[in-house]
């Protein structure tokens, strides 16, 4: 007869192999953590916490206010230029702007179909009116199911809200 492993029932504490999909007294579904999960499990949390120490260092490294003789300065100038503008409003991380994104995505009969391909603006817009005009080329699917690639154009006023749709491209 073959050696199975037995193990308690993480339910009912009944003993169970440790290999059985549902313990057969309870018949909750795989009553003993695999041990690969539980591995997984330490793995996340380490990196978690060793995350977590990094940044509670890094912020009490960082913060040297209070033993800094340089007056702390806060910029409240309106951007001088469309290209300013855009590099303070559009995201860092893609040159989206996801206010505009969310505003679309919102009117798309299948929203999660969206993509975005690029946003664009005229660098010699005047911002002398508070505002730039701003494009959102796009794909998503129609309500046939298929893609469509169009573009939307919106203004944006100079604190990064979108003041106006334009156009969705649809």
């Amino acid at each position: 007869m073959p050696n199975i492993e037995l193990s308690p029932c993480r339910a009912c504490e009944q003993e169970v192999a440790v290999r059985a999909k549902a313990c057969p007294h309870c018949g909750i579904k795989r009553p003993v953590p695999s041990k690969t999960r539980l591995v997984v499990v330490i793995v996340l949390l380490s990196m978690v916490a060793g995350c977590t120490a990094i940044g509670v260092v890094g912020a009490i490294a960082g913060d040297d206010t209070a033993t800094s003789s340089a007056p702390a300065t806060t910029t409240t100038e309106r951007p001088q230029t469309a290209r300013d503008l855009a590099e303070e409003c559009f995201s860092a991380w893609d040159g989206n702007h996801d206010g505009l994104e969310a505003l679309i995505r919102a009117q798309l009969n299948d929203p999660g179909s969206m993509e975005t391909h690029s946003t664009r603006f005229n660098a010699d817009d005047s911002l002398d009116d508070g505002s730039m005009t701003i494009l959102l080329d796009y794909g998503a699917r129609n309500a046939l199911g298929g893609m469509v690639r169009t573009t939307a154009t919106a203004e944006m006023a100079t604190d990064c809200e979108i003041t106006s749709v334009i156009d969705y491209g649809f």
